[in-house]
């Protein structure tokens, strides 16, 4: 399975990228081999993809919908690591910058240096599992 890092600033249709746009003459992913593992409740920023990606809060049973939603590191690492057991092609974790910042806040006003080296230690069990 390949590896792709998608890089751009806000708003700049990282998300839109993923669903079929025909105004916008984009293909997107084939919604029947993608999952999407999303940090945060926000609806899906292309057409019909609340019904392309249905949401399902059953981690036990990935396959009940197309879509969870998680900034919990280790949920985000175990879904990565039960997908590549399915017959998905295609895992978008939408969006990686989220799981770091909302950690770090929840932990700011601790001292020392156990913050950075989780941050750090649960972005690599996320990258180990892809």
């Amino acid at each position: 399975m390949s590896r792709i890092l998608c890089l751009a600033p806000s708003g700049f249709g990282k998300t839109a990228g993923i669903g079929k746009e025909p105004d916008l003459d984009l293909e997107g992913l084939p919604t029947k081999k993608t999952y999407i593992i999303s940090v945060t409740s926000k609806p899906l920023t292309f057409g019909e993809g609340h019904i392309q990606y249905p949401i399902t809060t059953n981690l036990k049973l990935l396959s009940s919908g197309r879509r969870i939603i998680s900034n919990n590191a280790g949920v985000i690492a175990q879904a990565m690591i039960d997908l590549h057991k399915t017959p998905i092609q295609f895992i978008v974790w939408d969006d990686a910058n989220y799981v770091m910042q909302d950690y770090f806040m929840k932990m700011a006003l601790k001292t020392g240096w156990d913050t950075p080296k989780k941050i750090g230690y649960d972005m690599y069990r996320i990258f180990e599992a892809m």
